[in-house]
């Protein structure tokens, strides 16, 4: 059933690893990650977090999805925004969110990625992860 939200991301975010991809649509490349339940990588691994933004109220508004990846001392390491155009959103009102992790960039330790996907004139609705990197 679906939640009368005017924006909201339904049953969280994943990880997962970059698949080899066939087929050069937007879907073809949402489905090419390889979803996993670990959550401790390298940092020269390519992990993609991925999910699914849902607008139940009409018309359709872009979207910004905002993500923030923490530190174990709450310090913000990563933050970036992307606005998610009505395009993409499909008539039913959903569309596709991934970002490859900067895992490179961050160093070892434990980490919590949270991404808050907002729209104008409704609250934010926010998702977190927690990983690690070896």
């Amino acid at each position: 059933s679906r939640i009368d939200a005017s924006t909201f991301c339904r049953r969280g975010v994943f990880l997962g690893s970059i698949a080899p991809a066939s087929g050069g649509n937007q879907l073809a490349r949402f489905l090419a990650v390889k979803p996993t339940t670990d959550r401790t990588f390298a940092s020269d691994e390519s992990v993609v977090a991925a999910m699914r933004v849902y607008q139940m109220k009409q018309p359709l508004q872009p979207v910004t999805v905002h993500a923030t990846i923490l530190d174990a001392r709450d310090k913000v390491v990563f933050d970036n925004s992307q606005r998610l155009e009505t395009g993409p959103f499909t008539s039913e009102g959903s569309a596709d969110y991934r970002m490859t992790l900067p895992l490179a960039q961050l160093g070892t330790g434990a980490f919590l990625l949270r991404l808050e996907a907002s729209r104008s004139g409704a609250p934010a609705v926010r998702r977190e992860v927690r990983f690690s990197i070896q």
